[in-house]
């Protein structure tokens, strides 16, 4: 009893000041005459934490800042054009050029990457935190796909702790880590910074650094159990960056990376005929990596909004109720195709990204550790459900795509084999080394060093009942992945190499030429071939289809 109270109080934040009535009441409580020793063993504990609150947090709160920020906020609110000016901003409408690179695709961990480039217009409704965006591409450049394939424009809207798409006439779920990156940007954009940092209680001056060779105040506080600073510059007392760090559960991306460091730079100030000062450049690093930069062609003050904007029906409401809370909590596969057999032991697990499992004669080998910790502890669970009595003897990640390695984490907590490219080890070792202190998982409470196979060339795992031959890409598109080559059955199984874009369509036609001409120089010769995004296909119908892309086009001859 005495424990379950201790943890009922841990678990509920500490009230900042106690009522005075409630204070009475604890005091005429601890005068009454226990009843048993249980009684005392149930109540003291938390009473006495109720009693000495009022004392504690306010000593805390003054040991914790010596300096606070309120001078120095005043001072930036007055350079950006006055704090009674940015308070009556309710909403902005902006449009800007966003460059985004694609961090976490299968393209050199260190750069250059793929950048994905659009137009975005967008719309942040400050007094009721929600938002409203379009993005239009000239191409699918930065999707991968050919850039004659134009896409459609994206429009979302994010308001009362939802996102949605809009798709034709009707509102159908978005990603839900929008969400957050709406709030985010709703407290922290260059127009609300400050005044969101001048609204914390605990906001303090935490001394100063350099940023690009020149001073800066720092001033840090807490917003929605983030810790968050701004740097503002000491000559221009314009703010330079901010920076918060924590988890991001619902993003596919980076959920896998634990507490993510985000930092936001403002450059390239610009004077407003209202008096207002605005940077034309925002850009987000996150964990030193250079994620994307906003070049604003106009920002200007928005005074009427269209309520039908916001307005979200309570069927997509329920529709979004029912989605995983979070990325850990998506089902294993996928409920339109179940895990599947295709061939003696080698079982495919279809879902947003597949998995496979290859039964050998002394355990098992997952091919791919996708999405989340969660969802690999799903994976174990159905290779124990499958194989019983077999252990799982090994883990292959054949790229280096973060949604790819996002559960090899689980894998290391067991100390099971990880079987990665050897060019991958780095992004692997970086991803086993990230902080998960804000959500602890098996690895963050139970930390071990991981047992990391690299492959640097064609290699076996075991040589009897489905061998699994591990062959190294090497090739342009592929550079970072490898195949995995089942000769029992002549199953090839090609990463993320090859993906169909229809019913008899290829995704990118570069990369199933590549994977051809691989194939051939390694002498492989495979009946199908499948890979993390399509099932076992036959082989003679890929390459058919890709003679017939390369196939001259025929002249045509006006009849006279």
């Amino acid at each position: 009893m005495q424990l379950h109270a201790v943890e009922k109080i841990r678990s509920e934040p500490l009230p900042d000041s106690v009522d005075p009535i409630d204070f009475r009441r604890a005091l005429a409580f601890m005068s009454l005459p226990p009843r048993s020793k249980e009684h005392m063993r149930r109540f003291t504990i938390p009473v006495a934490l109720l009693l000495l609150t009022p004392l504690c947090a306010p000593i805390s709160m003054a040991a914790s800042c010596k300096t606070p920020a309120d001078k120095v906020l005043d001072t930036s609110l007055r350079a950006l054009g006055g704090r009674k000016l940015l308070e009556g901003i309710d909403a902005v409408e902006l449009r800007a050029n966003v460059a985004r690179n694609l961090l976490e695709q299968s393209i050199r961990p260190e750069g250059p990457w793929i950048q994905d480039m659009y137009q975005l217009q967008l719309t942040l409704d400050f007094r009721h935190e929600r938002a409203h965006g379009t993005e239009r591409r000239t191409s699918r450049l930065g999707w991968l796909a050919p850039p004659e394939r134009p896409a459609a424009p994206v429009e979302y809207v994010v308001a009362d702790g939802i996102a949605a798409n809009r798709a034709g006439d009707k509102l159908v779920p978005a990603r839900q880590s929008l969400v957050q990156d709406m709030q985010e940007l709703l407290a922290f954009n260059p127009l609300q910074v400050l005044l969101t940092a001048a609204q914390a209680p605990d906001a303090c001056l935490r001394g100063n650094e350099i940023l690009h060779g020149t001073g800066q105040d720092i001033v840090a506080w807490t917003w929605r159990d983030l810790k968050v600073r701004v740097l503002i510059d000491t000559n221009t007392h314009l703010p330079s960056e901010v920076a918060w760090s924590g988890p991001r559960p619902r993003d596919i991306f980076w959920n896998a990376w634990g507490d993510v460091d985000t930092r936001m730079h403002f450059e390239n100030w610009s004077l407003r005929p209202n008096g207002l000062r605005v940077p034309s450049q925002w850009s987000y690093v996150r964990n030193g990596l250079p994620d994307q930069s906003w070049e604003l062609g106009a920002l200007e003050l928005a005074t009427h909004l269209d309520p039908a904007t916001w307005n979200l029906p309570s069927t997509l409401r329920d529709d979004i109720a029912r989605l995983p809370a979070d990325v850990d909590s998506i089902p294993l596969g996928s409920s339109q195709s179940p895990p599947v057999e295709i061939a003696p032991g080698v079982v495919r697990i279809p879902g947003r990204w597949d998995v496979t499992l290859v039964r050998q004669h002394d355990g098992v080998v997952v091919i791919e550790a996708p999405i989340g910790n969660g969802y690999s502890i799903r994976v174990l669970q159905e290779a124990a459900s499958r194989f019983p009595g077999l252990p799982v003897k090994a883990v292959v990640t054949t790229s280096d795509a973060w949604p790819h390695i996002a559960g090899l984490r689980e894998y290391a907590a067991r100390g099971i084999p990880i079987y990665a490219l050897d060019l991958n080890v780095a992004v692997v070792e970086r991803l086993l080394r990230a902080s998960h202190a804000s959500r602890p998982d098996l690895l963050q409470r139970a930390p071990r060093g991981a047992r990391l196979h690299p492959i640097g060339s064609r290699t076996a795992i075991d040589s009897r009942e489905n061998r699994v031959e591990l062959v190294p890409l090497r090739t342009a598109v592929g550079e970072r992945q490898m195949l995995a080559w089942l000769p029992a059955n002549r199953l090839v199984y090609t990463s993320d190499l090859v993906q169909p874009s229809g019913p008899k369509d290829w995704f990118a036609p570069e990369m199933l030429l590549e994977l051809r001409q691989r194939l051939e120089a390694a002498d492989i010769a495979p009946r199908h071939a499948y890979g993390m995004h399509y099932p076992p296909t036959a082989w003679n119908e890929m390459t058919g289809w890709l003679d017939a892309y390369l196939a001259p086009e025929q002249d045509t001859v006006a009849a006279p």
